[in-house]
């Protein structure tokens, strides 16, 4: 007995790694150098992006099964190391055993993956590459200038083909592995997206109150809201992890509501947002929404104060390695407090580059009593939706040569969408590109938009205190402008 039970012990262990382990493969088309070229996958739950040398041939790959354990999106970088720079990732539907390769053309200039040239083979390929051919049909945003009435239908017609075309699949492939749980995560997928956009951008552009924005709420599917994004199968879907990093940004801009009951429970609390959303939110969800808002604020924290209350709100997380990497922020943050805090004089030198003439621009060289950075990208819709507000206050300060109006655009953002944007906006003011990243890491930025104030000194005002759309922005600038102690204009 003892021999027969080894033996199985033996074959069960050979079972398993007869296994085939999940691995993303690939091979990248690039007229560069392949030596300075890197690849990042960022798994769910993971922290850092995983980086995947890439070989002289600009072949890759990496074993992802120790991350993946049901059908999940991860997003794909490819960057130059030197440059430190990336283009907009890539989503790839990722699933246990699936052994994916991928060929991809990558653009030298702008190290951009051209998606109409990406091919999958091997197992996944099935629904990667439909994802893929349905991008451009569906999730193409629907123009944000639409009537109401149109806009909607845009986005429910785009909802209807995506499940119609993976219905096909269905039909095609009858037999394909996961295909039930990828209709789930694509449809989660493009409800998050239309809702992001929806709210982000559609909203703010046609002026809809907080009602109108709820009121419109069903139509995305969404009848019991913050039910629905309790749902830890939303994490499978990259749309829902983009939604989350603007979810709290339109909370405290009054765009959504907590539950009454809950708000009022913490009203007062220095932490009352992370405590409502302890309370809201359950499990994988409320850790992954804790852990993105308290590094956020960790980051932006200006005062040792403001870090221990920070510190003492990650308590709440559960995850174990999320907890860990806040205490890291938090000493990294400690150690910058004061060179960026307001009533600073900026005298290092951020060299930053003209939008039309590529020409760098030292942020230092900028005059003015009042300068009014806004950083930014094409890609983020609360960016998108402070442009108005922006060109609002431009045009109150219509030839008033004491205060700059200046939009830093995020490096890794494409050229050619940001060009329409800014053409489409008529943004008329200072237009300028953080290419290397100095303004970014020097303002310690970790979410856009982000406002960075200067007086003509050279002192740092406000360090992402106020926006375009504050209700203070003008009494705000206007005691700025009159000359007023900056603690007395905030």
């Amino acid at each position: 007995m003892k021999y027969l039970f080894l033996l199985f012990l033996c074959s069960w262990q050979l079972s398993l790694y007869a296994q085939n382990p999940t691995t993303l493969a690939g091979h990248i088309q690039h007229s560069g150098d392949h030596s300075r070229m890197k690849i990042t996958v960022k798994p769910p739950f993971q922290i850092d992006p995983i980086t995947i040398p890439v070989s002289p041939q600009g072949t890759f790959e990496v074993d992802l099964s120790r991350w993946i354990d049901v059908p999940t999106q991860i997003q794909l970088f490819v960057y130059e190391d030197s440059l430190q720079q990336r283009g907009e990732s890539i989503n790839i539907c990722m699933a246990p055993q699936y052994q994916l390769f991928l060929e991809a053309k990558v653009d030298t200039a702008t190290r951009q993956i051209d998606r109409k040239e990406l091919r999958m083979r091997g197992e996944g390929k099935e629904i990667n590459n439909l994802l893929y051919q349905m991008l451009p049909r569906n999730y193409t945003w629907s123009d944000i200038k639409l009537p109401y009435d149109a806009y909607m239908a845009s986005l429910n017609q785009a909802r209807k083909n995506i499940k119609a075309e993976l219905d096909s699949l269905d039909q095609i492939h009858p037999d394909l592995a996961y295909i039930h749980e990828w209709k789930s995560v694509l449809v989660t997928d493009i409800s998050y997206y239309n809702l992001w956009q929806f709210v982000a951008s559609y909203a703010p552009n046609n002026e809809l109150s907080r009602s109108q924005i709820m009121a419109a709420l069903p139509e995305f599917g969404f009848a019991d809201f913050w039910k629905q994004i309790d749902n830890p199968k939303n994490l499978r879907a990259r749309g829902f992890h983009v939604w989350l990093d603007a979810m709290n940004f339109l909370v405290s801009e009054d765009v959504f509501a907590y539950p009454t009951s809950v708000v009022e429970r913490y009203r007062g609390h220095p932490l009352a947002d992370i405590h409502i959303m302890n309370e809201v939110f359950s499990g994988k969800v409320r850790d992954e929404i804790l852990y993105q808002n308290l590094s956020k604020k960790v980051l932006r924290a200006r005062t040792f104060a403001a870090l221990q209350q920070l510190n003492e709100g990650a308590r709440l997380i559960h995850n174990e390695l999320y907890r860990q990497d806040i205490e890291q922020t938090s000493f990294k943050t400690a150690t910058s407090i004061g060179e960026i805090a307001p009533g600073k004089i900026l005298t290092a030198d951020i060299i930053l580059r003209d939008e039309w003439t590529g020409e760098p621009v030292n942020l230092k060289d900028i005059k003015g009593k009042v300068i009014f950075l806004e950083a930014w990208a094409s890609w983020c819709g609360p960016c998108r939706g402070e442009i108005p507000y922006l060109k609002k206050l431009k045009e109150h300060y219509h030839g008033n040569k004491d205060i700059i109006f200046v939009s830093v655009a995020s490096s890794n953002d494409k050229q050619a969408a940001r060009k329409k944007i800014i053409a489409d906006q008529e943004m008329d003011w200072l237009l300028l590109e953080d290419a290397d990243d100095r303004f970014n890491d020097f303002f310690q930025i970790s979410a856009i938009p982000h406002t960075v104030i200067l007086n003509g000194d050279g002192m740092i005002v406000d360090n992402d205190g106020i926006r375009p759309s504050s209700s203070n922005v003008i009494a705000y600038l206007d005691a700025l402008l009159a000359g007023n102690n900056p603690e007395i204009a905030q």
